[in-house]
């Protein structure tokens, strides 16, 4: 309301609460005309502070309200079928209600919001790959995932008894569905002894069995893990003569071979 005043330059009018001087005697009908503007800014003012009063609520409501919504800004967290879009879209409404309030909102909280959640995602997304067999065989091999929604396993003959009566569906990585053939607990052999995984879904077209980090059913101790670095090395030709020459573009690269301009280069680029 005050900036769409002040686009009309009537913002004093309404907010200056003046007091109104009394009509001289015999007034010109000009002096009647600015004595009745003049009672109509204080009628103005007062119903303005009326507004203000009725939707914003008095000093101790707004700073209740205000309250409340930066206490909503600082739990807000994203959903994990919520995309960015939204999330910033929720953002944006609880800031624009705070700002409302008179409250100044720098953008740089937003983006800190957005950037703390968004890494958080991002590392949950890790995977921690371990083996709970003595066996090395990758059919046995287990991945650690706290982005799944339950134990998963592929491997039909380490269930203690497999209920196949119990069907449903599972969302994989890719965006696809994967059918759920049964549901069990399944009997693992680790270095600590005998385990027994309660209430794991039997998905035989997954490729491999996948244990569910935020179910509680043990504790997992990281003291005795191995760290590795890997490097990724291209056996690419064409790769590596597009360093050779400073990366120059594969198209240069097959008229140099075709002018004969290199020596021993190979035939295909």
């Amino acid at each position: 309301m005050q900036a769409y005043l002040e686009a009309f330059d009537l913002w004093e009018v309404v907010a200056e609460d003046k007091p109104i001087a009394p009509l001289p005697a015999n007034p010109t009908l000009a002096q009647i005309k600015a004595h009745t503007d003049e009672k109509t800014k204080k009628t103005t003012k007062e119903a303005l502070d009326k507004l203000k009063l009725e939707y914003q609520g008095s000093d101790i409501t707004k700073q209740m309200q205000m309250l409340n919504l930066k206490m909503d800004f600082e739990s807000l967290t994203m959903q994990e079928d919520e995309t960015t879009t939204k999330y910033s879209n929720r953002i944006a409404l609880i800031v624009n209600k705070i700002r409302s309030l008179g409250e100044e909102f720098p953008d740089v909280r937003i983006v800190e919001k957005v950037l703390v959640t968004l890494l958080r995602d991002l590392q949950e997304e890790k995977l921690f790959v371990v083996s709970c067999f003595s066996s090395q065989d990758s059919y046995n091999a287990w991945f650690i995932d706290n982005g799944c929604t339950h134990h998963m396993c592929h491997n039909a003959t380490i269930f203690k008894d497999l209920d196949k009566t119990y069907n449903s569906m599972v969302k994989v990585g890719n965006g696809g569905y994967v059918d759920v053939k049964g549901r069990d607990a399944v009997v693992v052999k680790t270095n600590s002894g005998i385990k027994l995984i309660s209430d794991v879904l039997f998905v035989p077209d997954i490729s491999q069995n996948l244990l569910n980090m935020k179910s509680k059913n043990f504790a997992i101790n990281w003291e005795n893990a191995v760290e590795y670095a890997y490097v990724g090395v291209t056996q690419s030709v064409s790769d590596l003569w597009h360093k050779r020459f400073g990366h120059y573009n594969q198209r240069s690269l097959v008229e140099l071979k075709k002018l004969e301009l290199v020596e021993n280069m190979p035939k295909r680029i």
